[in-house]
């Protein structure tokens, strides 16, 4: 699409940049002044001079980024940048996730990063504030699953089933796994699940992205109990996904493969023990 003078967000290959205001939105490369919609890895990248986000995410993006050079806009609130007004208004995607409103003679465009609409209307993601429409000329939209092959079921659904699996498991005297990514889908997972089954665990990446959550802002509950699985166990049994069984002991299997099976008796590998003692705890 060819560019024009008076478009307000152009592309540039350090991604979408914004000439009058002299800014990006979530760029992929090192830039002076970054625009961050949310703290996933694909949008918020280090290297950045300056980064202005919501005042909710920065936990979460220190968390991430380490030692930057944030400013946290409430949402709503304006900041003027060369003479574009620059506000950030709720996505509904994570925790402090925004569409970027850029207004500048007489124009406005939005920029909407992630964001979370659903067509059953009882679905709602409780960890953030909901995805707020908002008036423009120009709407930039991330399309991720905009294909229409794409059908889900509503998430009360989604969340019985996992809490239906979840009861069968601990009245049979088994653990059960949930994989999913620290930050977002595994906030969501803990505010869906019924915390009367039993005491929840999680993994220390999960746990970094959960404590700057759990706050008056997020209804994201804490695990019940923080623990560190091995991520780095000995060469005898890589309890990682992706990898083969244990060697020591046909029969261990990798612990990402199998929510409920646990290390083959005749396995004395420092991961097996855990993966024992993790297990352990739960009952």
């Amino acid at each position: 699409m060819a560019e024009r003078s008076s478009d307000l967000i152009v592309q540039r290959p350090e991604g979408l940049y914004c000439p009058a205001g002299d800014f990006y939105i979530d760029p992929w490369r090192p830039v002076a002044r970054a625009v961050i919609t949310h703290a996933h890895a694909d949008h918020a990248r280090r290297g950045h001079g300056a980064y202005l986000a919501t005042a909710i995410s920065e936990g979460v993006l220190c968390a991430r980024l380490g030692n930057i050079t944030l400013q946290g806009l409430a949402y709503g609130e304006t900041v003027l940048l060369n003479g574009v007004q620059v506000s950030l208004h709720p996505a509904g995607h994570v925790l402090g996730s925004a569409q970027v409103r850029l207004a500048y003679r007489g124009q406005v465009w939005v920029a909407s990063g992630d964001y979370f609409c659903s067509g059953h209307e009882s679905d709602a993601n409780t960890t953030c504030a909901p995805f707020e429409p908002v008036r423009c000329d120009c709407f930039i939209t991330e399309s991720t699953f905009g294909l229409p092959i794409y059908r889900w079921r509503p998430q009360a659904e989604v969340m019985a089933d996992i809490n239906t699996w979840w009861r069968t498991n601990a009245e049979a005297g088994r653990a059960s796994l949930l994989l999913g990514y620290s930050f977002g889908k595994a906030q969501r997972l803990l505010a869906g699940v019924d915390p009367g089954i039993g005491p929840s665990s999680c993994t220390m990446p999960l746990r970094r992205s959960t404590r700057p959550t759990a706050q008056p802002a997020s209804s994201c509950p804490p695990p019940s109990r923080w623990r560190h699985w091995p991520t780095a166990p000995c060469a005898s049994a890589p309890w990682c996904w992706r990898h083969r069984p244990c060697a020591a002991a046909p029969g261990c299997g990798s612990w990402a493969t199998a929510v409920t099976r646990l290390p083959a008796a005749g396995c004395n590998c420092a991961a097996a023990a855990a993966a024992r003692a993790w297990t352990a705890a739960l009952h």
